[in-house]
């Protein structure tokens, strides 16, 4: 594995963990009916945050090694203009909080 790979894989492991953890450290929410953006407002809203960013930076990070190492293909191609997309896409979920229901 490449070095892209290792830090893809270890924010992806973050991400990963932030999410296991969430409904442990936040039991007022259920995640079978609330989105997982509820999770980014309140107390510890920084944990889901920075899992957001951590999956920005894992995608991109993705991004540039299949780049450099994939094959060349049309529909790799066509697959990276969707992971360069998702990627500030993630970071832009990390900077605006969303509206939780039957709150102000």
């Amino acid at each position: 594995m490449n070095a892209a790979g290792s830090v893809a894989a270890a924010l992806f492991v973050y991400v990963i963990l932030a999410a296991a953890a969430l409904p442990f450290l936040r039991p007022e929410y259920d995640g079978s009916i609330n989105w997982i953006s509820d999770y980014a407002v309140g107390r510890l809203g920084w944990l889901q945050s920075s899992a957001f960013v951590a999956t920005g930076a894992g995608v991109f990070t993705l991004l540039i090694g299949l780049v450099r190492l994939g094959p060349a293909t049309w529909t790799v191609r066509t697959g990276l203009v969707f992971l360069a997309a998702l990627a500030p896409g993630m970071c832009v979920a990390a900077l605006f909080q969303t509206d939780l229901p039957g709150h102000p």
